[in-house]
Parts: C-alpha cells; sequence; structure tokens
C-alpha cells in the first residue's frame, strides 16, 4: 500500500437549458525531485476519468491531456490557454490536476506540486484559482489528494462571497492522507480510490450508481453523498452554492467490474450485533479476495491488512449472485475502525470493486461526546460543525429554525468515521433542503446520536448575520 497525495481536479457544470461548448484539459504530474514518484495511479485516474467523460451522453467538445509535462504555473497556464481561450458564460471548463499535494507550504498555506520529472514548482491556491477564474465558464473543482480539504479552507478566505459558478469537492478533509492502490508495480489498475468510486458514481461501470434518486440527472450533491459511503480510507468535503443544481455526466457504462450490484447491511457492529452482511453479481468465474485494515494511531496499517480468499487459495468463486457474512469479534479487533475492500483479480490485476468502512461500538450505553457550532457566522459562510467522539457512533443533524420548522436534513444515519484527535467536521453550506439560501437569523442545529440501542441528542444555536 502505498500513500497517495494526489490532487484531483475536474470542472464540470451543464446547464439544463443550453447545450454549450464542454472543454477538458486532464493533467498529471507523476515524477518529481523532492517527492517519490506516484506511478502508474495518476495515469491512470487520467484514463478512467477520460473515458467516463467521452461516453457520456454529454457533448464534450474536446480532451486535451497533459501527463507528466506541467512543471510551472507558466506551463500550466499555456495549457490553459490552449484548452480554454475563448470560451463563454454558458462553457463548462473542465480542468483535471493529479499531483503531490500537502496542507502547508512555503507561504503558510496549501499547495500542489508541478513538476516534469526534471523541474519542479510550487502551486498556491492564489495561482491557481487566479488561473481558473480568468475564464469565463462554469466550474467544478475536485480534489483527490492528501489534505486536500485544506483547499477549501484557503477558497474560503479567497472569496468571501462565494463564486456562484465555482464548487469544490475534495477526497478528504485538511487532516486526512488519500489514498491509490498499485499492486507490484501494476500496469493497468493502479488508481486512487477516489477516482474509482467517481467514476463508479457516473456509471462508466454500467448503472451510475451515484444518482440515487434514478432520474436523467446525477447532481453533485448526490456524488458527494455517494462518494461519502463509497470512498473509506478518507471523507470527501463539499464546497458549493449550487450542488443541487450541478450535473455531473452519466456514463454509458463501457467497462465492467468483475464483481458488480455490490450491497451491504449496516456499517456499524456493536457486540450484540457483530456481523457484517453483504451481497454480489459475479459475471464469470473470478478469484476474490477481500482485505481488512485496521485504523490504528491515526492511520491506516496497510502492512499489517488481513488478507481472505473468499473460495481459498487460488480457487474460482463461480458466477451467480453471492451473500456472505463477516463476523468480527470487537474485543479482540483492536481498533474502533475497519476498511473492508473487496478486490477481484483479473489477468493477475487486482480491481476494486467495492469498500466499507466498518464502525466497531462495543459499548451499548450512552458515551460522551461534543458538538459545537459557531455562535455567529456571515451570511453565504461554510458553517463547520465540529463532533468529538471517543467511540464510533450514528448520528442524524437537522436544520430547524426558531418555529421548529426543518430546514435542512444535513446527514441521517450516518456512522462517524476516523479522525484526527477523534474530532469530526460536518460542513453546512447554509442552504435549505432545496438549495436557497436561508435569509439571515437564528437557527437551531440538531444532533441525534445513537449508541448500540440507546439515544440522546444535543442542540447548537447559529446567527446567520448580513
Amino acid at each position: 500500500m502505498k500513500l497517495f497525495s494526489c490532487i484531483l481536479l475536474l470542472f464540470l457544470l451543464v446547464p439544463l437549458s443550453v447545450l454549450s461548448e464542454t472543454r477538458a484539459l486532464l493533467t498529471a504530474c507523476h515524477d518529481f525531485l523532492s517527492q517519490p514518484p506516484l506511478g502508474n495511479a495518476v495515469s491512470g485516474n487520467l484514463q478512467l476519468l477520460a473515458t467516463a467523460l467521452l461516453s457520456s451522453d454529454i457533448p464534450i467538445g474536446n480532451v486535451y491531456i497533459e501527463d507528466g509535462t506541467i512543471d510551472s504555473p507558466d506551463a500550466l497556464r499555456a495549457a490553459m490557454h490552449y484548452a480554454f481561450n475563448g470560451s463563454t458564460d454558458d462553457d463548462t471548463l473542465i480542468f483535471y490536476l493529479c499531483t503531490h499535494g500537502f496542507p502547508y507550504g512555503l507561504n503558510s498555506g496549501p499547495s500542489l506540486l508541478l513538476s516534469d520529472g526534471i523541474h519542479e514548482t510550487i502551486l498556491t491556491p492564489e495561482a491557481l484559482f487566479d488561473l481558473l477564474l480568468s475564464y469565463s465558464g462554469n466550474k467544478i473543482v475536485i480534489l483527490d489528494a492528501c489534505y486536500s480539504g485544506a483547499f477549501i479552507d484557503a477558497a474560503n478566505k479567497l472569496f468571501p462571497a462565494w463564486p456562484s459558478s465555482l464548487s469544490i469537492l475534495t477526497s478528504a478533509q485538511a487532516t486526512e492522507s488519500a489514498w491509490y492502490y498499485d499492486h507490484e508495480g501494476m500496469e493497468n489498475g493502479a488508481l486512487s480510490y477516489f477516482a474509482g468510486a467517481l467514476c463508479r458514481g457516473m456509471g462508466l461501470y454500467g448503472q451510475p450508481l451515484a444518482n440515487a434518486d434514478g432520474d436523467e440527472f446525477l447532481t453533485l450533491l448526490e456524488m458527494e453523498q455517494y462518494l461519502r459511503q463509497n470512498v473509506a480510507s478518507s471523507t470527501c468535503r463539499l464546497r458549493s452554492l449550487s450542488a443541487h443544481d450541478v450535473y455531473l455526466p452519466i456514463s454509458n457504462g463501457l467497462l465492467s467490474l468483475p464483481a458488480n450490484s455490490f450491497s451491504s447491511s449496516s456499517c456499524l457492529l456493536t457486540h450484540d450485533r457483530p456481523t457484517f452482511r453483504f451481497s454480489f453479481t459475479l459475471e464469470n468465474d473470478t478469484l476474490l479476495q477481500y482485505r481488512l485494515t485496521k485504523y490504528i494511531n491515526g492511520k491506516w496499517a496497510w502492512d499489517n491488512s488481513t488478507i481472505l480468499n473468499d473460495m481459498g487459495d487460488n480457487i474460482l468463486t463461480p458466477p451467480g449472485k453471492k451473500n456472505r457474512t463477516l463476523r468480527v469479534e470487537l474485543s479482540d479487533a483492536g481498533t474502533s475502525y475497519l476498511l473492508f475492500q473487496l478486490f477481484a483479480f483479473q489477468n493477475d490485476e487486482p480491481i476494486l470493486c467495492a469498500e466499507r468502512l466498518l464502525a466497531l461500538q462495543e459499548m451499548n450505553t450512552v458515551s460522551q461526546f461534543d458538538f459545537e457550532v459557531p455562535d455567529r457566522i456571515q451570511i453565504g459562510s461554510e458553517i463547520p460543525i465540529k463532533l468529538s467522539t471517543e467511540i464510533p457512533i450514528r448520528y442524524t443533524i437537522t436544520v430547524f429554525d426558531l418555529n421548529g420548522h426543518e430546514i435542512r436534513h444535513l446527514l441521517s444515519g450516518t456512522v462517524s468515521r476516523p479522525s484526527f484527535n477523534n474530532t469530526e467536521y460536518i460542513f453546512w453550506d447554509g442552504l435549505d433542503e432545496d438549495g436557497r439560501p436561508c435569509p439571515c437569523g437564528i437557527y437551531e442545529i440538531n444532533i441525534s446520536v445513537q449508541f448500540g440501542d440507546a439515544k440522546t441528542s444535543q442542540s447548537g444555536y447559529i446567527s446567520i448575520e448580513p
């Protein structure tokens, strides 16, 4: 297992009423002077995302690829000029950058590393957004990187009045790493967990799994909710004023996964319900493997992962629907969180077909947890909600006005995730259930928490001010 410090930037927005031109610039850096190479994963991300874009029903004008050639902001400016020059307000601009990312750089802020293996330069948030916002068009930024959530923090400072045409989705919080798998230098299958889930959500492997309501549109909000469940090794984060109305492309399913139609039972395991149940479907005889990785001392213990074969060593599982159970001895686990992954092998290369974060709750009584919201915040700002707990919990967060009317159902039945100092941040964009900005006033943010069969709740109050 290798650390994936990559940044993935993807800009995508399609207006409902206008068939505008869509342009794409896909860029990756994989060889560096100061950091280890990123291997085949960055090129794998490029290939999969390009395939998903080109196989969608959305008109794509041109797709430009720069793989390992961008070594400076000037080189990036030239590539953007080639791809985006002459864009209009109705155009869709897609920009993808894969490289090393850092939470703090030379200017005490997050940074990206541009390199062609010969020259190397830091790219700051200010420089990146200056380049992007110099072009007309609708933009979404998807950052797949270690600490990529820090770029949202930087953008919040740069744009107190958030641009309505800009949305940012990250693969990790500001204090988290992001990951990829590269099995013994595999040639074709290496990619980030986040990029793989993104492509599955868009429908590259069949049905668009992120399209929760099954209509003809896949919103950015639906994708963020899908990624929270299906990227288990890190926590995605979304910043947007229009996530309800930003539409991602739905791919035509050119590829297929060896194991598909994955579904599972609750991922919160308790002392009286310690069994994880899951099912999937195989089209052909397939070699299957499950990997369980513990979260210990603030990181995933990849080197000590437990490998389980579905049918035994080198024995193929026959086609058809399969139902499986995994029982975890909570008292012997030595961790509160397990990463479960299902791999299928094709041509001796592992293909990640599904993953889940399993939370192990040994106690069946209410435990102490802390829940904090800021006292006041300016209208249009992102609202951080701080949750600290010593053991895994299931929680629901709802926003009400002072008359008791429900304004927004933020999260429902969500299982907590491993985090720095056992502190998790949830962010409210200040929008109501229909995506409209909430007016100035006082709002109640309520959290309902479940410990086994016991439940408790707390509320905090925030004033949204001009």
